[in-house]
């Protein structure tokens, strides 16, 4: 007769006829004698508790003990809960302060449920007690619903010959809370996506189950402004040039929120710089700058005629251009912010670039090499003379324009030769430049006549004549003749010449 119960023994027939027929029972019970936690939470994450199996029949019998787990366990829950067993003789021992000792048989609760019973013989009335010590990391239970449950079972059995058993068992439910919150989001950040609309971006953060959205607000409302998953979103209802405070929440499956992250949109340009030139030579520029910012300028961008050429921090509020070159230059400054918003331009300053003190310009003939230098600075109407041509030109010049530094000269104007309509020079050019004579040049017949700007500072406003070398100008202005003194004539025709030529008026052509 399998099974649990009172069966009755004997040894055979003989023993039967003798009356010597032995009542006997075969009977198991399973109690958890020393309570587990039900609840795994931040506060409890570990649990101890005792089991005592044993032989309530009065026979001897083997016995078998196992952990399983009874149904509506969730898998996941118990693959991550470790378990260690271990058998004393009292189940008091069985507390949170007992040291698991090295013959312990570990493992998950998932994994225990499939391992090989414990066996062993107990007389009758004797017990089986045994310590079950639980754990789990809720620090870190990535998807792992709050409310998942475990059912452990403790399954004891005794048997009796070949064909009597009895078997008993106890369970307990324990339940994973969730009880941690998400943690904050960080590195916030908003711009500009458009007039009309704001983009925000973040770290995610962590949580010990994890993150199912992220709530955003806007500026202290109460109500978010819209929830995402992702780790960005898009305000579509921001105004224009209208700077916000944005804050995300980051929220888990339960509704447990995190700390905020906060962070400034800021889509308000600084203000429009103001800008002072506070100091030029012929070379350099040094302008003075400053603007407001509701959160702080982080740059001002300097530019010339229109052209930017330097950018600076926002603390520094001067800037020297050390490139100015001749002539009247314009300069702008703009002040930009760490979001990237400009300002408009400040109101321009001008500043005048002009050739060092002893710089000169040089008119020389391409064809012969003869030359007129005049040093400068020269004040206006300043007689401009020259010896006669040591032999004169004929037939169409070219002439060069260069300048002592490299730096360039710009011609301003061109007086109209004798024959109207026709001139030696036709609008503005700059320097080094190559021009040809508006006619054929015979002597006497001819003026070539130029007017020369040579800084912003001061103006050769004479007008420089060649006259072919007869030596009257025909009263065009002040009179230079275009050739060189005698010792400069002859220069190879491919060259200016090898040195600047020492010039004296000629009394012949003085006062012309």
């Amino acid at each position: 007769m399998p099974g649990a119960g009172t069966y009755a023994l004997w040894n055979g027939v003989a023993a039967a006829k003798a009356g010597a027929i032995t009542a006997a029972t075969v009977s198991a019970s399973v109690t958890i004698a020393q309570p587990f936690d039900t609840v795994f939470t931040s506060g409890h994450t570990s649990t101890t508790g005792g089991v005592v199996a044993t032989n309530t029949g009065n026979v001897g019998t083997t016995f078998s003990s196992s952990v399983g787990l009874a149904a509506g366990t969730s898998p996941a829950l118990a693959a991550v809960i470790p378990v260690s067993v271990w058998p004393v003789a009292s189940v008091t021992a069985c507390t949170t302060a007992a040291t698991v000792p090295a013959g312990a048989v570990t493992g998950t609760l998932a994994m225990l449920a499939l391992a090989a019973p414990t066996t062993g013989f107990l007389v009758a009335g004797a017990s089986y007690a045994f310590c079950v010590r639980e754990s789990m990391d809720v620090t870190s239970a990535p998807g792992i619903a709050s409310g998942s449950v475990v059912n452990p079972v403790f399954t004891a059995t005794v048997t009796a010959g070949t064909v009597w058993s009895s078997t008993a068992a106890a369970g307990l439910a324990q339940t994973f809370v969730d009880d941690i919150a998400p943690s904050a989001p960080t590195g916030l950040t908003g711009r500009s996506g458009s007039t009309s609309s704001v983009a925000l971006s973040w770290t995610a953060a962590t949580d010990n189950v994890g993150v199912v959205a992220y709530d955003v607000y806007r500026s202290g409302t109460s109500a978010p402004i819209g929830s995402t998953a992702a780790t960005s979103f898009t305000d579509a209802g921001a105004a224009a040039s209208t700077s916000y405070t944005y804050s995300v929440v980051a929220r888990d499956a339960v509704g447990l929120t995190s700390p905020a992250a906060t962070a400034l949109a800021d889509r308000t340009a600084p203000g429009t710089p103001t800008l002072t030139l506070t100091g030029t030579t012929g070379s350099t520029a040094t302008l003075s700058f400053s603007a407001a910012d509701n959160v702080g300028v982080s740059a001002y961008t300097v530019s010339r005629d229109g052209t930017a050429i330097a950018t600076v921090g926002g603390a520094t509020t001067t800037y020297t251009d050390t490139g100015l070159t001749v002539g009247v230059h314009r300069y702008t400054v703009t002040a930009s912010d760490a979001a990237g918003n400009v300002s408009a331009p400040s109101a321009p300053v001008s500043a005048a670039g002009s050739y060092a003190s002893g710089s000169w310009y040089q008119l020389v003939n391409a064809a012969s090499g003869q030359c007129v230098t005049v040093p400068s600075p020269i004040a206006n109407g300043g007689v401009l003379t020259q010896s006669a041509c040591a032999g004169p030109a004929s037939g169409a010049q070219e002439w060069l324009l260069t300048t002592s530094s490299g730096t360039t000269a710009t011609v301003t104007s061109a007086l109209p030769s004798l024959v109207t309509g026709q001139y030696l020079w036709a609008g503005a050019r700059t320097a080094p430049v190559a021009v040809t004579s508006s006619r054929t040049a015979t002597n006497g017949s001819t003026l070539w006549t130029f007017t020369v700007q040579a800084d912003g500072s001061f103006t050769i406003a004479n007008t420089i004549t060649g006259d072919n070398g007869n030596g009257n100008g025909n009263g065009f202005g002040n009179t230079t003749t275009l050739c060189a003194t005698g010792a400069a004539a002859g220069e190879a025709s491919s060259r200016p010449p090898r040195a600047r030529p020492e010039f004296r008026p000629s009394p012949s052509s003085s006062g012309r």
